[in-house]
Parts: C-alpha cells; structure tokens; sequence
C-alpha cells in the first residue's frame, strides 16, 4: 500500500456521497506498497481503506470484485467491497479506477507463532473449500506454464550452481505435473505473503490484497504460504518445524494431498531456498517478476522465479506433500 495519486478531502468527501457511509471526518494517506495508492478514511460512522489502482489491467477488476464479494458472503475473513447506493462497487476517482472496503483489524505478523499459522491454515482450507465453486475465470499468471518460458531469463544473474540448480528444477517439476495429472482447481489469493494479512495477537483479523487473485491449482496458495510464513532467518524452509505442520495439516483435510502424488511428496529436498545476492536482487527479481521490483516487508524467501537463489511457490509444494507423509 503506498500514495502515489494524493487526494483532498474534499475529492473524497464527495466520493463518499455515493454511498450509504457517512461524512467524512478524516483522510490519511498510507505508506508502503509499490502499486495502488491506498488511504484510510474515516466517517463518523466507520472506518474503512480507499484503493486507487495505478498499475495492472483494469479490465480486471471486475474479477477481483466478484472474488471478495462471492468469500465474504461465505463468511471468509476478506473485506467484501463496499457498494455505493446503486449497488455499484467500482468507481473512478482521480482518473483512477477506485475501490471502498470495510477497514479490517490487526496488524501484519513479523514472526509468526504456530497459532498465526494454524489460523491461517484453517482460513485458507475455508476458503478454497468454498472457491473451488466461484464461477469466475482468471488464470493464474504465475502457473508452470510460465515458469517454462519466462526462467532463462534469470539465468545470466545466479550463479552456475544455481543456473544447474534451476534447470534441474524445472525438468523435475515438468515430468512430475504432467505425471501425476491435475490438481484440484479453485480461486485463489496468489500473494498470500504475511504482509497481506492482519492479526490481534492470534487472531486472524483478515486476508487483504487480492490483487493477485487468479483461478489454477489450489496448491499455489499453500506454496506461497509456506515459503513465507515457514522459512528460516537464512531463507531455507523450516521442512520439519512445526509452523510447516501448522500451515499444511489443513491441505490434508481439504483434500489438497491426492493419492496420485504418493511419489512425489517423497522427494527430498536436497538444497535450501537461499538468500540472493544483494546486488542481484533488484534486477533478477525484475526480470523474474516480469518489472515488478523488490517490495519492502516480505520474507526473505520471495517466490519470484527460480530455485536456490530466487525460490519459486513450487519448493513449497514439495515441503507441502512431504509433511503429509
């Protein structure tokens, strides 16, 4: 969340006339972010988060709208979109595309404890058990398709152990998925960092950002999990901890863990998830992420792109099948 688009007071003010909220009593812009200008506004009836987004495909949004609207009216922990009195959500403010949301509590974990992780877990089976019955469509821009065409791009910034090291990876990850067949499919978040979650103490306040939302493998999302929410100060995986065990028990129960991947979860992850370079980092992350740079406050394990050095949502995966043993 960041400003790149100030807004007044009275902008806003009148924005808000739309909608069954109140009057405004305060605007503060909030820092942080690399692609939307967010800011909380207060009525003297609620408090919520104005979005303007500045980057992406705006066609879109509409998806995005559908997804949060369609989890919050299953009782998910997500802000469902605010919709003015014509029952209307997306809105253009500043010459921006402009979303209204119920400001939800906490605060983002720094170091989760296995009570964070276990409420995420339970959190994120709910959720794909439910999504797996949205009917909207967006497939997932970060799927192994992409994967296959877009890693040779990084190869000229990691090391020659990692170059191997990628490559490997990526014949591995290719003949075990056309192997063992489909995943079950549902919505996803597709960014679920810590920093798109908020908690009060151990309770998990709510799931935000759903940018990134997208429909594909349900098994993306525990992947992601993992490498954030269960890796070491040095960026390897915790494989054996129990955060790893709080996070993924609910893939079991869910039904994320299938009989066909009997022998593919016994594989053993031979090398940790490295740190980079620091002075590879910026740009191997942009051409991994396709010119999205480094954002502030994610853990050390990003899954941009690649293995070793840049480790992809797919080393999750391999943890994920491992703690079902």
């Amino acid at each position: 969340m960041a400003v790149f688009t100030p807004l007044s007071d009275a902008q806003v003010a009148a924005f808000l006339e739309k909608f069954d909220v109140g009057s405004l009593v305060s605007l503060q812009g909030v820092a942080g972010g690399t692609e939307n200008s967010t800011f909380f506004v207060t009525t003297e009836r609620r408090e919520m988060v104005l979005t303007l987004f500045e980057q992406g495909e705006h066609e879109e949004l509409p998806f995005f709208v559908e997804l949060l609207d369609y989890l919050d009216e299953h009782g998910l922990p997500v802000p469902g979109t605010i919709h003015d009195r014509e029952g209307v959500a997306l809105h253009s403010l500043a010459g921006k595309p402009a979303l209204l949301f119920p400001r939800l509590p906490g605060k983002h974990p720094t170091a989760p404890n296995l009570a964070q992780c276990q409420a995420l877990g339970s959190a994120l089976g709910r959720m794909h058990k439910v999504s797996q019955h949205f009917p909207g469509h967006r497939p997932n821009p970060r799927n192994l398709h992409w994967l296959r065409a877009v890693h040779h791009k990084v190869l000229t910034y990691i090391s020659p152990d990692d170059q191997t090291l990628m490559k490997n990876e990526v014949d591995d990850f290719e003949t075990a998925f056309s192997q063992y067949g489909a995943l079950p499919q549902g919505a996803l978040h597709g960014d679920l960092f810590r920093d798109n979650t908020l908690y009060e103490g151990d309770q998990l306040g709510g799931i935000i950002d759903f940018y990134n939302g997208c429909t594909g493998d349900l098994l993306f999302d525990l992947a992601i999990v993992i490498n954030d929410w269960a890796s070491n100060e040095d960026g390897s995986l915790n494989a054996s901890g129990k955060r790893v065990v709080g996070i993924g028990k609910i893939g079991k129960r869910e039904g994320h863990f299938r009989s066909p991947f009997q022998g593919f979860r016994n594989r053993v992850l031979t090398q940790p998830a490295g740190r980079e370079k620091p002075s590879d980092h910026g740009n191997a992350k942009a051409v991994a992420s396709g010119g999205t740079t480094h954002q502030p406050g994610r853990g050390s394990a990003v899954p941009a792109l690649g293995c070793g050095a840049f480790p992809h949502p797919t080393h999750g995966i391999l943890v994920a099948l491992r703690v079902h043993q």
